[in-house]
C-alpha cells in the first residue's frame, strides 16, 4: 500500500494526500513550484492548499510580496487523528444507546463464490442456534464438494444442532435419509413438485435467513432478522407439517 493511499485512509481526499507529499518533498515553496509537482489544475491546487491549511497540516505566509506555503511536522496528522478517536469515544455512549432504541434493524450480508459460502457455513457452528431448518438439494451440495459437506454436516451434529431438512428427491437425498447422520431429519419434496428444479438452497436459523444458488458461480444473500426469520420458520414448519415423515 503506497503512502497515497495510507493518508487517504486517515481521511484525507486523493488531491490532499497528493498535495501534502509535495509540500513535504519541497519544504518551503510557492504554490506554482506545488503545481509544477502535482500535476494539478492551479485553482485545485489553491483550494486543496487551502484545506491543508484548515487541518493545521500546511502554513501560507508571504516572502517578497509573494504567498509561500510550508509543511507542517507530520505529527499534526497524528494529533488529529488522535483526536478525531477522543472524539469518537466521547460520543459513542450516546451513539449506542440510539442504536439500541432501534427494535428492527435487518442486516444483509453478501457472499460470492464457494469459498465465501463456506466460510458464511462455518460460522453458523458458532453460533447458539440448537436447531436447523433446510430447504436445498443434497445432489447440488455433493457435486459443489462432497468431501466438505459431509464434514460440516458431521461437524454440525457434533454441536448437538439438530436439522429439518426438505430436500429435493435424488438417490444421494434417499441415502441421506436412510443413514440418518448427524442429527439430521430429512423428508422430502412431494412429487408434484418435481418438475420445478431447485436451484438454491435456504437455511433458516432463529434470526436469519440464508439463501445461496447452485449456478456455475455460488452467490449468498444471509438477511439478520428475528421478524424476517420468524415467518420463514413459520412457513417451513407449515410445509414440513404436511409433507409424510
Amino acid at each position: 500500500m503506497d503512502t497515497v493511499t495510507k493518508l487517504q485512509q486517515l481521511g484525507l481526499s486523493k488531491n490532499q494526500a497528493d498535495t501534502y507529499l509535495a509540500c513535504l518533498q519541497l519544504g518551503e515553496s510557492k504554490a506554482q513550484d506545488v503545481i509544477r509537482r502535482v500535476k494539478l489544475p492551479r485553482a485545485t491546487v489553491y483550494l486543496t492548499l487551502e484545506e491543508l491549511e484548515g487541518r493545521g497540516l500546511v502554513t501560507s505566509y508571504d516572502k517578497s510580496s509573494i504567498k509561500h506555503f510550508a509543511p507542517e511536522n507530520p505529527e499534526r496528522l497524528v494529533r488529529w487523528e488522535q483526536s478525531r478517536a477522543e472524539l469518537a469515544e466521547q460520543i459513542f455512549p450516546e451513539l449506542k444507546i440510539l442504536y439500541a432504541g432501534v427494535d428492527y434493524r435487518p442486516t444483509i450480508h453478501f457472499y460470492r463464490g464457494l469459498d465465501q459460502i463456506k466460510e458464511m457455513y462455518n460460522g453458523l457452528l458458532t453460533l447458539r442456534h440448537k436447531t436447523f431448518r433446510v430447504i436445498g438439494s443434497e445432489e447440488y451440495w455433493l457435486k459443489a464438494d462432497a468431501d466438505w459437506f459431509k464434514d460440516y454436516a458431521r461437524r454440525r451434529g457434533q454441536r448437538g444442532i439438530k436439522t429439518h431438512i426438505i430436500f429435493e428427491d435424488s438417490p444421494a437425498a434417499r441415502e441421506s435419509k436412510a443413514l440418518r447422520p448427524y442429527g439430521r431429519v430429512v423428508k422430502f419434496v412431494p412429487q408434484k413438485f418435481k418438475k420445478r428444479l431447485m436451484t438454491s438452497d435456504c437455511t433458516i436459523l432463529p434470526d436469519r435467513v440464508i439463501f445461496h444458488n447452485y449456478g456455475k458461480e455460488f452467490v449468498g444473500v444471509a438477511v439478520e432478522s428475528k421478524e424476517a426469520a420468524g415467518l420463514m420458520q413459520l412457513l417451513f414448519d407449515i410445509a414440513w407439517e404436511g409433507i409424510p415423515g
